[in-house]
Formats: structure tokens, sequence, C-alpha cells
């Protein structure tokens, strides 16, 4: 959603529109993945997981196919929230070999689709005889659709493994921006974080850069 603020008297209208799926959501969105997969009759030999969101879904869905093997691949695209480099690279190649084999990449989201396409040119460059792609969301404006994905979604999205990376750098652009401590807190609030979560991770944080500024 859309949100508006105002600091210092003054109305903020920030753009992005914001979703935060929790571990529920995220569990029975990959089972319909995976019932796709089911369905479409695909065999695979590996699941390869695009760091670091990829992970979770590829172990999940290594556990709905029953696929033991599991291997990760590191394409750097986001530097932060909002901001992005100017181009995809692999940064850690395929952790095994992919020589003839019939590979499911999995993501967490289809974005830009410029880091699934810059794995996808990776996986076949190392020979794979077949390659599908699996996500959970998709973007309308990615360059890739993949094979399967659960939702389609124009909102950032923060799932829930990544919760504290999110809540650090919001507060830190915002703090740049001469934002108070209550002024960020409410913004936070406006984002479909549970309250459950949001007011131990502001808490963790104060933790953190105490531990940081202690020389850590």
């Amino acid at each position: 959603m859309s949100l508006c603020l105002y600091v210092f008297g003054v109305e903020v209208v920030v753009l992005l529109k914001f979703l935060a799926p929790t571990w529920d959501e995220i569990y029975f969105l990959t089972f319909k993945v995976a019932r796709m997969i089911l369905e479409d009759g695909v065999n695979f030999d590996v699941i390869v997981g695009i760091a670091r969101g990829g992970w979770i879904v590829a172990r999940m869905m290594s556990d709905l196919l029953s696929i033991k093997k599991v291997a990760s691949i590191t394409v750097e695209f986001y530097s932060d929230i909002g901001e992005k480099m100017e181009e995809p690279v692999v940064s850690q190649p395929i952790s095994i070999d992919v020589q003839a084999k019939r590979v499911l990449l999995c993501d967490d989201v289809a974005d830009s689709g410029h880091s699934l396409r810059v794995a996808i040119n990776h996986l076949k460059d190392n020979g794979v005889t077949s390659l599908k792609v699996a996500t959970l969301h998709l973007k309308p404006w990615s360059v890739v659709t993949p094979d399967y994905y659960g939702e389609v979604t124009d909102a950032w999205i923060i799932y829930p493994w990544e919760l504290f990376e999110s809540v650090e750098s919001l507060s830190r652009k915002f703090e740049a921006k001469g934002w108070t401590r209550d002024e960020i807190e409410r913004f936070l609030l406006n984002i479909p974080i549970p309250l459950k979560y949001l007011d131990p991770l502001l808490k963790w944080r104060e933790m953190f850069m105490l531990a940081w500024r202690g020389g850590r």
C-alpha cells in the first residue's frame, strides 16, 4: 500500500507498497507451487536455490517433492531496499556439478527477472539437460516468467526470513533524512509486519547497534 506520513508537519507520500507474508502464508503458497510442479509431471534430479531467499524455497520444495539433492547459486543484484546494482552477477557459482541434470531453479520472487536470467544462463552454461523455474511471487514487469509461481504482486515483499534486515534498512534510510525514532516507528507500524515481531525487532536493533558501537 502507498503510505503517507507527516514529518515535521509536512505530508510525505511513500510510493513503495509493502507485502509481508507470514510463515503460514509462505508454507501454503509453497504448497500451491509444489502442487503445480507435481501436476505437471516433470521429474528433477536436483533443486537449486538462489541465495539468499531461494534457499528457503528450495529447502521447502525439497521436502514437498522428496528431492534430496539441493544446491546453491549466488546472484547479487539488490544492494538495499529500492536500490539496485546496474547488472546482476554470479558471485558464487553453482555449488555442484549439474552436467546432464534436470534442474528446478527456485527463488522467492521474480522481480525484475534479471537475477533469474543470469542464473538460468549460468546453469545452461554448466550443461543442464532441462531447467524449470519456480518462485513464490512474480512481479508484473519481470523479464522472466517462471514456469511455476504462486502469486502476482506489484508490492515490495518483506519475507519472514528478512524482517530484521528490512527494518534495519528502512530505519537507516529515514535516520539519514533526519526522522525521529517516533516517526520511524509510526511508519513501520503501517507496514504489514505483525506487531508481535516488530516490537522485538526494534529492541533487537537497539541491542545490535549498541554491540557494534561497543567495538564488536
